[in-house]
């Protein structure tokens, strides 16, 4: 079903001495509605849902030098077990709609994988030449019905099992900005 559904993401990058701005909107050209995973949250101590409405995506490193910028369901390690993994929120995007979003990164950016490796304790910082930003989104079939559903000032978030979004999560890539080398380092993953 995924394959019939077309859905692009478009953005346009912006940099500053002091941070890396990403304007981004994803379309949905195809027939189904779907969700965009755009809306990370956070479990406190409590054990309530936090979620984060600013600009904080997820930030790894891709490769030497290249930041990767992530708003999507990460995949859990197979090797480790979590007592909370992460499901972001997602926004629904109706056949012919598109969404938009902002992400403002400081610089230099601090990585925030959601599964960081436990043998690294102290990277080593490195360059930063490029920022990739991937969106991932869910093709919402007539039988998807969310986990939770969340008032939001621009409409309604969407939560979803882990075994759907495993399942249904497609990825989208945009093509890599190129950062002043100068400008940024970051941990070495």
């Amino acid at each position: 079903m995924a394959d019939e559904q077309a859905v692009t993401l478009d953005v346009e990058w912006t940099a500053a001495a002091d941070r890396l701005t990403a304007d981004y909107t994803v379309r949905n050209h195809g027939s189904l509605p779907i969700a965009v995973f755009d809306r990370p949250y956070t479990m406190g101590k409590d054990r309530i849902v936090h979620i984060d409405y600013g600009d904080a995506p997820w930030l790894t490193a891709a490769a030497y030098g290249v930041l990767r910028v992530d708003r999507l369901v990460p995949v859990m390690p197979a090797d480790r077990r979590f007592e909370v993994p992460v499901v972001p929120y997602a926004r629904a995007v109706p056949p012919g709609g598109a969404l938009r979003g902002r992400i403002v990164i400081a610089l230099p950016p601090v990585i925030n994988d959601p599964y960081p490796d436990p043998q690294i304790k102290d990277p080593a910082p490195l360059p930063v030449h490029q920022a990739v930003l991937r969106v991932g989104y869910g093709v919402m079939t007539a039988g998807t019905v969310p986990l939770r559903v969340v008032p939001d000032s621009a409409g309604e978030l969407l939560s979803f099992s882990h075994a759907w979004t495993n399942l249904n999560q497609v990825v989208l890539t945009a093509p890599a900005f190129a950062i002043d080398e100068t400008a940024a380092t970051y941990p070495r993953p």
